[in-house]
């Protein structure tokens, strides 16, 4: 898969598709949180990356907080050279983050600070009912990562793109079925916590100037592979008042496929869509709605 950067101000070289969760390696002889947080991320980086950071965590609040950003979801499937019309497809979406418990963790022998961050999102149809199918239901992920991972900043202290959420341990639910445990590693909440992600590699002042407080991010980017093209456009609102960080973001995702062999001139629209979010509500008394540790 190649990428391609647009006329924003983005270059983008790691590329990869879909959420994974990995093995960490052995992390004996960590000397700090940081550390810590650098080794877990390993098991994503030995893999091709996402092209894109993780976006929902920027700051860390007082244990026991929890916020609710709703907005909408909505899909639009592409019948390119049918009769047929287009298929639209609509549906509300929260998406609700708590902190959840703060605990000492000990890995490889080193003793860090971590909190247990806790994402629960629920997607449903216009008539209120809870999808079975399609893009949503119900999903929570419950992950104690290292605090020092949550630092307002894209890429670590060796400028690698923090893509994806570093983990202790872990755990995850869907649509109130059998609680999965994730090993340790590294979780990915694109895309069935939230369409968001972050480009890879920003312009300097672009990464200084939206670290420094409040602030919009607008970014477009496209991947492409032998036989699939992606384009994605976000807007991501950062607010510090916040307690995660966020106050709201849009993201819209197009693709395109081809036969291999073909020109790129013969990429034929397929699906599209977007995820627009904002921030709904704060509550502190956060309780975990998966009762493991």
């Amino acid at each position: 898969m190649r990428c391609v950067s647009s006329a924003s101000d983005f270059l983008v070289r790691r590329t990869a598709s879909g959420s994974r969760l990995s093995s960490a390696p052995s992390i004996g002889g960590a000397s700090s949180g940081a550390t810590l947080a650098a080794a877990l991320l390993l098991a994503a980086l030995a893999v091709p990356s996402t092209a894109a950071a993780q976006g929902l965590l920027w700051k860390l609040p007082e244990d026991g907080t929890s916020v609710t950003y709703a907005g909408e979801y909505s899909q639009i499937l592409r019948r390119t050279g049918s009769t047929e019309a287009d298929v639209e497809l609509s549906f509300t979406r929260e998406l609700r983050v708590r902190s959840v418990g703060q605990l000492t963790a000990e890995v490889g022998g080193a003793s860090v600070p971590a909190r247990w961050i806790e994402f629960e999102q629920t997607t449903q149809s216009g008539s209120g009912a809870v999808q079975d199918t399609g893009p949503g239901g119900q999903i929570i992920a419950k992950l104690l990562v290292p605090e020092s991972f949550i630092d307002g900043q894209f890429v670590d202290a060796r400028g690698i793109p923090k893509s994806a959420i570093p983990i202790v341990r872990g755990y995850l639910q869907r649509d109130g079925g059998p609680i999965e445990e994730l090993p340790p590693g590294a979780y990915q909440p694109y895309p069935t916590i939230t369409l968001l992600r972050m480009p890879s590699t920003l312009q300097q002042d672009e990464l200084d100037d939206f670290g420094d407080g409040g602030a919009t991010l607008k970014a477009t980017q496209t991947l492409e592979s032998a036989t699939t093209r992606t384009e994605v456009s976000m807007e991501l609102v950062r607010d510090p008042a916040t307690p995660f960080g966020i106050a709201s973001w849009t993201v819209t995702t197009k693709e395109a496929t081809k036969q291999g062999a073909e020109p790129r001139s013969e990429y034929v629209p397929r699906s599209e869509s977007t995820e627009s979010m904002s921030l709904k509500s704060t509550d502190n008394g956060a309780v975990s709605a998966i009762d493991r540790d």
